[in-house]
């Protein structure tokens, strides 16, 4: 397989990505905005702020799972065959992109808690999606350099 087709593979799986995790966050902000889904009346406080710290917590595990993924998946990269490579990249963008919708998940089960009382916290939630994408997609390198960097 030449490097251009790796090259559109990584670049396809990269916006299929970053379009998903910018996609669903703004889909959900837009919703708890226009009223469609209800915010929460529950102070934070006791419980509700336990899960909150729990969510937080979450959501680091998710960027620790990325960030181990992301290690081994560059390790492997190499030993893959030319085909696999552009299967194994898709997929680990797939799982990565997945991993970082969590926290919209948690920011929207924040918001149906505590709604306004906490709207930063949420805001928080919803603007870690598409960082924890850009930050933990792999980018492994060319398999053969191109014609113009060979001496």
């Amino acid at each position: 397989m030449a490097p251009e087709a790796l090259l559109r593979a990584r670049r396809k799986a990269w916006g299929t990505g970053l379009g998903v995790c910018l996609a669903v966050p703004l889909a959900a902000g837009a919703l708890a905005l226009t009223g469609r889904l209800p915010p929460g009346q529950s102070p934070v406080e006791g419980t509700v702020q336990q899960l909150g710290y729990s969510f937080t917590g979450l959501t680091f595990l998710a960027g620790a799972i990325m960030a181990w993924r992301r290690v081994h998946f560059l390790h492997a990269f190499d030993s893959l065959g030319e085909a696999a490579r552009v299967a194994a990249l898709h997929r680990e963008t797939r799982i990565l992109a997945l991993l970082s919708l969590s926290t919209t998940l948690w920011g929207v089960l924040y918001w149906a808690m505590v709604g306004l009382h906490a709207v930063r916290h949420v805001l928080t939630f919803l603007v870690l999606t598409p960082v924890m994408f850009l930050c933990f997609m792999p980018r492994p390198p060319a398999s053969n350099p191109s014609p113009k960097e060979t001496p």
